[in-house]
């Protein structure tokens, strides 16, 4: 991600695993995914934190990166996920409230480089 936010000149700040992590729409992760209800094209979904992808949702979430683009809750996370035996990337990219309404990543370098280490190739 430190790659991809310097040709983007965005600063992205990584869940680590310990400490929550805030967004400018004041969503909180890990609790949004307990507490707010997460749609995909409109569907909700089961989504949830599964560092090792254990297969507890239907979305197991890997790895969680934020950049804040202004103070007023607009910002881009992005959740990478195991889903149906294949790495997908979401993007939360939902103001104030509890409806979080993602989607698929369209940045085909950032999908491709996340199928890449998935699948333990060579990037």
């Amino acid at each position: 991600m430190d790659k991809y936010g310097k040709k983007k000149s965005q600063t992205y700040t990584k869940y680590d695993g310990k400490n929550k992590l805030s967004t400018s729409a004041n969503r909180v992760y890990l609790d949004a995914f307990k507490k707010d209800t997460f749609k995909l094209n409109g569907k909700k979904i089961s989504i949830g934190w599964s560092l090792q992808g254990e297969h507890h949702y239907d979305y197991d979430v890997l790895a969680i990166y934020n950049h804040d683009l202004t103070k007023d809750g607009q910002h881009k996370t992005f959740l990478f996920c195991w889903h149906k035996q294949k790495p997908i990337v979401l993007v939360d990219e939902s103001g104030k409230g509890n409806v979080v309404n993602l989607h698929v990543s369209q940045d085909k370098s950032l999908n491709g480089s996340f199928s890449n280490i998935m699948y333990g190739e060579n990037i």
